[in-house]
This record gives C-alpha cells, sequence and structure tokens, in this order.
C-alpha cells in the first residue's frame, strides 16, 4: 500500500471515529491526515471550528499560531505549504507570512512576492 492510500484509509477511519469520540485529539489526526495529502486549506477547514468557542470560527492566524506551537516544524511547513498554493486566499496567505516572519523564516522588509491589493507588490513589513 503506497503513503498516499495509508493516509486516506487513516482519514476514513477518523471521519467515523470523529462521530464517535468527538475528543480534539481526533480532528486534530483528521487535519494531519488531510495535511499530509497535500491538502492544507482542508487540514484548516478540519480545524477552524475548534479554534474558537460558541461558534466563532477562528482566525488562520490562530490555527497557525496552534500549528507552530503544537509542532514547530510542522506548523511552519503547514504556512510554507499555504504560500505555495495560489489559491489560498490573500487573508490566509498574509497569516502564513505572518506567521513565517514571527519565527524567523523571514525577515521584515523582506520582498514575499504577494500583491497587497493595491495593485504593488509589498515587502514584508512594509506598509501597505
Amino acid at each position: 500500500m503506497t503513503g498516499e492510500m495509508k493516509w486516506a484509509e487513516a482519514e476514513a477511519i477518523l471521519r467515523e471515529a470523529v462521530q464517535v469520540v468527538p475528543v480534539f485529539l481526533v480532528p486534530n489526526n483528521l487535519a494531519f491526515c488531510r495535511f499530509s495529502q497535500d491538502d492544507p486549506e482542508g487540514a484548516f477547514e478540519i480545524r477552524q471550528p475548534n479554534l474558537a468557542p460558541e461558534g466563532d470560527m477562528g482566525t488562520p492566524s490562530s490555527l497557525l499560531k496552534l500549528a507552530v506551537d503544537v509542532d514547530s516544524e510542522w506548523g511552519l511547513q503547514f504556512a510554507k505549504n499555504i504560500r505555495a498554493r495560489a489559491a489560498v486566499s490573500n487573508m490566509v496567505n498574509a497569516a502564513a507570512l505572518n506567521t513565517l516572519v514571527e519565527n524567523g523564516v523571514y525577515e521584515a522588509g523582506q520582498h514575499c512576492g504577494v500583491e497587497g491589493g493595491t495593485g504593488r507588490w509589498f515587502a514584508l513589513g512594509e506598509p501597505r
């Protein structure tokens, strides 16, 4: 069985388990399965409802902070994978950039290749 098939099998089992045992570890593992199948957006969607209390859906920044706090290497890779996807919203992209700057992967002022909504490209830490 290939690695991809193992992740898909694990995901199927965890999707059933989350219905029976709704403790935070099951969605965490389910999100990790999605991430490991090259789907960081899917991982975010799974974790987002559990990031903030009482129906507040949380923010991309809170998910990324949690990811880095739980496992620094995995969380930073998660942020890098988000940055590598063209279809990611500006808000999620900005959260990933902020996480990478806060953790020393990028330096403030370093060109990051993101259009800031003003029609011009900007560097990290530069006003939009």
